[in-house]
């Protein structure tokens, strides 16, 4: 079960249920052969009422690792924000900026790097009871070579995973009756945000792996940072290119 948690945290927190449905039972099957477990290899790949049991399961230990970080968010964006449920308050400072503070300013050089973001990947991520999940996951962490010397970076699902849920939270204490944590609801913030990530890294190689590796510092030590969204194209046109190139290592 513990490759479906690598998988909401490194490979795609919000899978479609046929891409999670083959992910899962490919490590089933290999599971299985890798122990020699013949006779469960076989029958996983002939018996679909066996092989359902495993996927429910396997469904249920991805929607677990989401609940469990999503608790660890509403305490850090009821905190941080300083808002309660049924509070109107976000809505004049700008849900749809993913760096908004408490104090409702934004630096626009540090995308994804507010307290409530930093905080909430340090206490869900890299706290808690030992093992943590960093520390069950270590291999897993992406790493860069900056100034000759290999240094890990935060992952891009896990930071965005933490965005998403931060954001939903915000709407949530708008409509506390509302499913503002429903998977459909939150797959589009996912995308979205993860496709800001994604243009960044492809158009600014250098700022983002320093961003990554800067954000994996601040939340594996000590901690603290906030959060929102919007479509790609508006959230990177906000982002400062020019401050963060300044800025970069190299």
């Amino acid at each position: 079960m513990e490759d479906v948690v690598a998988d909401v945290l490194f490979v795609n927190a919000y899978p479609d249920k046929l891409e999670a449905a083959k992910s899962t039972t490919r490590s089933l099957l290999n599971l299985s052969k890798e122990f020699g477990l013949m006779h469960v290899y076989e029958r996983l790949q002939h018996d679909m009422t066996y092989l359902k049991k495993f996927l429910r399961l396997s469904t249920q230990r991805a929607s677990n690792t989401r609940g469990d970080i999503r608790a660890i968010c509403i305490a850090q964006c009821a905190a941080h924000y300083q808002i309660n449920m049924g509070d109107p308050k976000p809505s004049a400072v700008g849900l749809r900026r993913i760096d908004l503070s408490s104090q409702g300013k934004v630096d626009r050089s540090k995308p994804f790097q507010n307290i409530a973001v930093l905080s909430s990947l340090s206490s869900a991520i890299f706290r808690g009871a030992t093992p943590t999940l960093a520390q069950k996951h270590a291999d897993k962490f992406p790493t860069a070579l900056v100034k000759g010397r290999t240094a890990t970076m935060i992952p891009k699902v896990m930071l965005v995973l933490v965005a998403t849920i931060l954001h939903a939270s915000i709407l949530h204490t708008q409509n506390p009756d509302g499913q503002a944590f429903d998977v459909g609801d939150m797959k589009p913030i996912y995308t979205d945000l993860k496709g800001v990530l994604d243009r960044l890294e492809k158009e600014q190689p250098v700022i983002y792996r320093d961003m990554m590796v800067d954000i994996f510092k601040v939340v594996s030590g000590t901690a603290a940072p906030k959060a929102s969204a919007s479509n790609v194209e508006e959230t990177y046109e906000f982002i400062d290119i020019e401050k963060m190139k300044r800025a970069s290592t190299s």
